[in-house]
């Protein structure tokens, strides 16, 4: 927990200078404390349950789709999370609202050993006047090849 604090703290402060550059420097890793009564640091743990293949031609004719996790951004600062290798199903977007946002849709955001997805969250995007935007991400149903056997996916 304590090396996952520093890394937070070590990318706010270099996200800071162009995020933020009528800050002074330090004030948003200080802005977040671990072990304090006003702390607002969260550890999440995430379980989603076992589940049958994703049959895409089963969808509602209202186009209506099945998601672990729908489409949303973070309302935090910073989010890094963790995953485990073979548990794949983070998907990124740009942010609809950000100008000359990348288009194409979804990228794959697949875990790997010893990575961490780093994700802007909204109170960030906020302190920093726009000039950062959080990322919509989602988790997307397993494939079938996904499902054999039918396993958990988890994310810290």
């Amino acid at each position: 927990m304590d090396t996952s604090y520093a890394l937070a703290k070590r990318i706010l402060a270099l996200l800071e200078p162009k995020a933020c550059p009528q800050l002074a420097p330090g004030t948003l890793a200080a802005a977040h404390t671990l072990w304090s009564p006003g702390g607002q640091c969260t550890l999440r743990m995430i379980h989603y349950p076992p589940t049958e293949p994703y049959d895409p031609s089963a969808e509602s004719n209202t186009g209506a789709r099945l998601w672990r996790a729908g489409p949303h951004t973070d309302w935090d600062a910073l989010t890094l999370l963790f995953q485990r290798p073979g548990e794949a199903g983070l998907e990124c977007a740009s942010n609809p609202n950000a100008p000359g946002g990348v288009k194409g849709g979804w990228v794959a955001v697949d875990p790997m050993e010893g990575g961490i997805a780093i994700n802007i969250g909204d109170m960030l995007s906020r302190w920093s006047d726009g000039k950062l935007y959080s990322n919509l991400h989602r988790v997307r149903m397993p494939t079938p090849d996904e499902c054999k056997p039918p396993k958990s996916r988890y994310s810290m």
